[in-house]
């Protein structure tokens, strides 16, 4: 184990640590005095530490050389692991101590694990039902490595639940009038086009004076008096302009954007989109 880890997983300095008194002196609030004079807000020595990055101060951490070591150690027994560590990193330190408290995230102690009346080791929970390690599904974002309370040495978990496998990507809009659709396993180019609004109207068939309305089944009405949506289902519809043809779903629009041309798209198109 490197003697400098703590060093690689602390990079930097604490946040707002280079700002001295001189910077934030100028920051001060100011009231009026009895004489009607500004005068600097009466102000605490910490309260300057807490100007830059919230309240409490913070750590620059970078853990993924932590969980390389916890992965070197797969196999081995936890007592070797943790003297080397201390070997390294003296707890007297609040730094190295810090990053130590981030170990349970890569590691399930032994203290969270006991052997059941089954053999098996179950994890201590506090506010919800203890499970069986090897046989319960553990997220992703749960510990990789647990240490095994029969032999004390490290090993990994059997069984981790995956995070859920993302959709492929299907669509890509390179701009405005240009888009990607895979269809088939094969990328096409469809330009975009607005469509100006088209106008419906339903006009009375021919050949029919009175209408059997659903709002009043006793007795036939005249075209006249039929609502709306009567008029839609016993009359003819009548578009203002062509309809164009979506060439992406086959359906006719009436109004908004809709996919005008289709091309198979080029391999610059496919690099310059990221697909490539």
């Amino acid at each position: 184990m490197r003697a400098d880890l703590n060093k690689l997983l602390c990079e930097h300095e604490r946040r707002g640590s280079g700002k001295s008194f001189g910077y934030y002196r100028h920051k001060k609030g100011f009231v009026p005095n009895s004489e009607g004079d500004n005068v600097a807000m009466q102000e605490g020595i910490s309260r300057n530490s807490r100007r830059w990055g919230g309240d409490s101060k913070d750590f620059g951490e970078f853990l993924s050389p932590l969980k390389g070591q916890v992965r070197k150690y797969c196999g081995k027994r936890y007592d070797t692991f943790y003297s080397d560590l201390c070997r390294n990193f003296d707890m007297s330190r609040p730094v190295n101590a810090h990053l130590m408290q981030h170990l349970d995230q890569y590691l399930i102690p032994m203290r969270d694990l006991y052997l059941a009346d089954d053999g098996k080791v179950w994890v201590r929970r506090a506010f919800a039902d203890d499970y069986r390690l090897n046989e319960s599904p553990r997220w992703e974002r749960g510990p990789e490595f647990y240490v095994d309370p029969r032999d004390g040495i490290i090993k990994r978990v059997k069984y981790r639940k995956s995070q859920p496998k993302r959709e492929p990507v299907k669509f890509v809009e390179i701009d405005k009038d240009n888009v990607l659709h895979l269809i088939d396993g094969t990328w096409f180019h469809f330009v975009m086009k607005g469509c100006a609004e088209i106008r419906i109207t339903c006009e009375k068939p021919d050949g029919i004076e009175l209408f059997k309305s659903r709002w009043n089944a006793n007795r036939r009405v005249a075209w006249d008096r039929l609502p709306d949506f009567e008029k839609q289902r016993f009359g003819v519809t009548k578009y203002s302009a062509q309809r164009p043809r979506d060439v992406f779903s086959g359906e006719r629009v009436t109004k908004g954007r809709y996919h005008a041309e289709k091309h198979t798209a080029s391999k610059k198109m496919l690099r310059d989109a990221g697909l490539k």
